[in-house]
């Protein structure tokens, strides 16, 4: 499951006009990559829970984008959370072991690794972990020498010496017994895990290496946009995703200083404008005389007058917002 319900207000106001799973990296919309790592570890069902601009995502599944795999849509009239979005979605998902992935994350892991891992280690939850010594307790995943979750967001025993302090990442592997602590409105983290613990059930973090993006504010989108750029749109964990794959009709272009750009499909840059270092231009963009972009990402269909500068910055739906 994928969960891509969100109003995604830390990308306000781009998301007025899309939702945060439809954001892209080089060409491709961040849903694309999460349901491309679930189809290659070997998922049959994916499901993805909507509600804010639900009829793009489902415009853009219909569309076959996803390589001909049509995800069950989990409507939710409400916003129901992480916990309530999962609930929702039980009898797709309550049969054997569950995977769900936070719809605003690049990712790249070895996901059957995780799940052959969760199998093997007697947990009713697995999730993610990755070493963090400075996320605050509040946000924080600790574990003992076994990997076995001690304490969560604030919630279990005290931190001392004997507990590693790590980030989630995102991903849960689940057993069915888990739906019986799903609240039908509210978070995965805050109002199951947490009550799971206190029953004194085995929930583990597992450190894997991986990488993380988040995409959940301007500042995170071009990062992670830019980590790409700078990876040449390569994986290393990861079997599907080569340069031609993730840049869906784009490609990698070396302007200002031999700089790796990307422009997407259909870009048209007028004669005197600069592109780059560090641009990516999503498609169908027109590049006025004499503009010039640095370090930005400027979303699909919008276009740079003549003699703009955009620099550190997302672009998009007429906004020009800096990426910090």
């Amino acid at each position: 499951m994928v969960l891509a319900a969100g109003y995604g207000t830390r990308l306000l106001p781009f998301t007025k006009h899309l939702p945060k799973p439809l954001f892209p990296i080089l060409g491709r919309p961040i849903i694309w990559y999460q349901c491309g790592l679930l189809l290659e570890s070997g998922v049959e069902t994916i499901v993805v829970n909507v509600h804010h601009l639900s009829g793009l995502l489902e415009k853009y599944f219909s569309e076959g984008s996803l390589e001909n795999v049509k995800p069950v849509i989990s409507h939710e009239a409400e916003i129901l959370g992480t916990g309530g979005g999962v609930k929702k979605a039980q009898s797709y998902l309550s049969d054997g072991v569950s995977i769900v992935i936070n719809g605003d994350t690049l990712l790249d892991v070895d996901l059957p690794l995780l799940i052959d891992r969760h199998e093997k280690n007697g947990a009713e939850a697995s999730l993610l972990v990755s070493l963090s010594s400075d996320v605050p307790d509040e946000h924080a995943v600790f574990i003992d020498e076994t990997g076995r979750i001690k304490r969560i967001v604030g919630h279990g025993a005290p931190v001392d010496n004997s507990l590693t302090r790590c980030t989630f990442m995102g991903v849960h592997v689940l057993n069915p017994g888990v739906f019986d602590f799903l609240p039908d409105n509210g978070c995965i983290i805050r109002n199951c895990y947490t009550h799971m613990l206190d029953r004194g059930l085995i929930l583990k973090g597992e450190l894997l290496p991986s990488r993380f993006d988040d995409i959940g504010t301007p500042g995170a989108l071009l990062k992670a946009n830019s980590n790409m750029l700078s990876s040449g749109g390569n994986f290393i964990y990861r079997k599907f995703a080569g340069h031609n794959k993730c840049l869906n009709g784009g490609m990698l272009s070396k302007q200002v200083d031999g700089k790796i750009n990307f422009l997407g499909a259909g870009v048209s840059v007028d004669p005197g404008a600069l592109i780059g270092p560090g641009v990516v231009l999503e498609g169908q963009n027109i590049i006025g005389a004499g503009a010039n972009i640095s370090r930005s990402l400027v979303l699909k269909n919008e276009n740079i007058k003549p003699g703009e500068t955009v620099e550190n910055s997302i672009a998009g739906f007429g906004y020009r917002v800096t990426a910090v």
